[in-house]
């Protein structure tokens, strides 16, 4: 690993740093990023709407961030989910994962 630290750098990303080995961890340089927060979320949910011109209704936005429990990826994945499997939203549309 020391070989070709110079040249070489590695992102790694982990959900709990209590299972990385500590060999590992001890050449690391640890960065801890909390989760986004709902509104935060929502945001995103937004902007991606705005880029593929469509209509989020701020209600259903809320929704799918409190049901992601904070992880932008799965809530990106569920706004991707509905949108195929129906359009145009609704604020009342049902929101099951």
């Amino acid at each position: 690993m020391e070989k070709y630290s110079s040249s070489c750098r590695l992102i790694l990303c982990c959900n709990s740093s209590s299972k990385v080995t500590e060999a590992v961890w001890s050449r690391c340089l640890n960065i801890r990023v909390n989760a986004p927060t709902q509104e935060e979320i929502v945001k995103v949910l937004e902007l991606i709407a705005k880029k593929e011109s469509l209509t989020l209704p701020l209600v259903f936005a809320n929704r799918i961030a409190a049901q992601s429990n904070r992880n932008l990826r799965r809530a990106i994945l569920f706004f991707e989910t509905c949108r195929v499997k129906e359009y145009p939203f609704t604020e009342n549309q049902l929101s099951k994962e």
